[in-house]
């Protein structure tokens, strides 16, 4: 019997409107869009593809009307850069990028119809999708880094302060993690050989006047990738949130996040007092399958 894994889930809160775009991934290949109203907690299950979908590459509008992403199928030399309407892959609007040169693709929205594209050069839009008259675009003359600019754009801030992080974490974990031990490998051996140029990230964003999370980013030498760590701080007590996949702070204070496939949000009380560190599970998302989902005719137009 083959072994099962969790699903890897990840999301975009929108803006202005208390609700955010789910990315629910697995099995291999498969990447279901889901919309999760965040005021009621309910979900609106989108449509499923192929989408070689990058979460570096991606944004929402304001209102999270609007999805932005990139499409990188590279070993076809089909890549494209996408608007769509979620829960719905489907293109509104569209350029083709063919073979995207490395760390460009994608976009950022300024305004609810105002994008800028990762891109040197102007695109043509493909004559199936073409751009319509309210949507302002525009191109920077240089590459930007999508990521860094929608996380310090919705509140993050990066610390300067992450080797004594790392350091103070270290002392206070009584069971040490494989994590510990990964991101202690990464920085003692990695960085001092000068193998590579990046280092461990830590990104802050505040909950209330007093508290905050914490995420601690890294990028696993082994595993090739880019993994995350998230805390809470109130005060002076630092508490981790173990196996969070993902996390983010919702327009009612609550911290909400992805752990083993599932979404799960910070207890709520019915006078509105939020407990940040007590997470309840919302929703498994671990049986959904793929399956075929009509898109209505009015999610393929602007």
């Amino acid at each position: 019997m083959e072994p099962t894994y969790p699903a890897r889930i990840f999301f975009l809160i929108a803006r202005t409107a208390n609700k955010a775009i789910v990315f629910r991934r697995g099995p291999t290949k498969w990447t279901q869009m889901i919309v999760w109203d965040l005021d009621t907690d309910v979900l609106e299950y989108g449509q499923w593809s192929k989408v070689k979908f990058q979460k570096f590459r991606c944004d929402l509008s304001p209102s999270g009307k609007y999805l932005i992403y990139l499409d990188d199928q590279f070993e076809n030399g089909d890549s494209s850069t996408v608007i769509s309407k979620p829960p719905f892959w489907t293109a509104i609007t569209k350029w083709k990028h063919c073979y995207p040169r490395f760390g460009t693709g994608g976009g950022v929205f300024q305004s609810e119809n105002e994008v800028v594209l990762n891109w040197h050069y102007i695109l043509e839009a493909d004559s199936l999708f073409p751009i319509p008259p309210q949507l302002k675009v525009s191109f920077n003359k240089k590459t930007f880094d999508v990521e860094i600019t929608r996380y310090e754009r919705d509140g993050w801030s990066l610390s300067n302060k992450v080797k004594e992080f790392i350091d103070n974490r270290k002392d206070h974990v009584t069971k040490p993690s494989i994590f510990w031990d990964d991101i202690y490998k990464f920085w003692y051996d990695i960085i001092r050989e000068k193998q590579f140029q990046s280092t461990p990230e830590l990104w802050s964003k505040p909950i209330t006047k007093n508290s905050f999370l914490y995420r601690l980013s890294y990028h696993h030498y082994e595993k090739h990738k880019q993994l995350n760590k998230f805390f809470i701080k109130r005060r002076q007590e630092i508490h981790e949130l173990e196996q969070i996949e993902w996390a983010e702070v919702d327009h009612k204070g609550r911290i909400i996040a992805s752990k083993d496939g599932t979404l799960v949000a910070s207890k709520t009380f019915k006078d509105g007092s939020v407990q940040l560190g007590n997470l309840e599970l919302l929703h498994d998302l671990n049986p959904q399958k793929p399956i075929k989902i009509p898109v209505p005719d009015i999610m393929k137009r602007w």
